[in-house]
């Protein structure tokens, strides 16, 4: 079911999964939709405001670059005081990262790091950032990080594509969605594997490896609002008990840790 009238938080919101998830979110009535991204001046994130919205609507557009460990909690504030929001209902850390796919013997030290900075690191102080604003929620409170099966160590023991940094990464936020979802039972937490999705994320992986371009053409990519839809959907029906799932957004199964 449809849910309206609820305040939502999305990072990465300037474009790909993140700009779908705050135009959908934006066509349902008396939404409002906190759109978090890195260079507020940006032309890609001025355009977000002229997304249709349903009657009573709205989006906030905040700075929150996730490599800036202060940016977090400087765009709380900033929702606070400047547009006196005094709860959140949903926070979904969607940016996210994958700029690389060296063999484990190639990969450096460095490359691991750039990859936890946006993908683990960045939805650790987004949580708690938005922590009080989500307790303070008169529903169901939800924390969504979109993660990905290559954080599944059953699936990265088959699978043919060696992305040492990006699979760490993606393991070690599912290991932080599982302990807030142990630590804070009132706060629904979800971990969502979106699928591959048709993104300038994966358009830009591709033109770096082109020799992967026949694998992942088996892998029937999503187009972009299909799977926003299907993570909305999950979200809109998660429950208390759900808290602590990794679940593939487009079966809405669990993914083998």
């Amino acid at each position: 079911m449809a849910r309206e009238g609820l305040i939502y938080l999305i990072t990465g919101a300037s474009r790909g999964i993140g700009r779908s998830l705050t135009a959908l979110l934006l066509s349902r009535p008396n939404n409002t939709v906190i759109a978090a991204v890195r260079k507020i001046d940006d032309d890609n994130a001025k355009a977000l405001n002229a997304l249709p919205r349903e009657s009573g609507s709205k989006i906030i557009l905040v700075k929150l670059d996730g490599v800036v460990e202060s940016d977090a909690h400087a765009a709380v504030d900033t929702l606070i005081k400047a547009h006196h929001i005094e709860h959140i209902d949903v926070v979904i850390a969607n940016a996210g990262v994958n700029d690389s796919l060296p063999s484990v013997n190639e990969t450096t030290p460095d490359n691991i790091r750039r990859t936890l900075d946006i993908n683990v690191y960045a939805p650790l102080t987004l949580f708690q950032a938005t922590r009080s604003l989500l307790k303070a929620s008169p529903s169901v409170p939800k924390f969504v990080i979109i993660s990905s099966i290559a954080g599944s160590l059953d699936y990265i023991s088959k699978s043919p594509l060696s992305n040492l940094s990006y699979s760490v990464s993606k393991a070690a936020v599912n290991v932080l969605g599982v302990r807030i979802a142990a630590e804070e039972s009132d706060i629904t937490t979800l971990l969502l594997h979106p699928g591959l999705v048709e993104t300038d994320m994966v358009h830009e992986f591709i033109e770096r490896h082109p020799s992967l371009k026949l694998e992942l053409s088996k892998m029937d990519a999503l187009k972009v609002d299909d799977s926003s839809a299907n993570i909305v959907k999950v979200i809109d029906g998660a429950k208390k008990d759900d808290s602590g799932r990794f679940v593939d957004a487009t079966t809405g199964e669990n993914i083998p840790w």
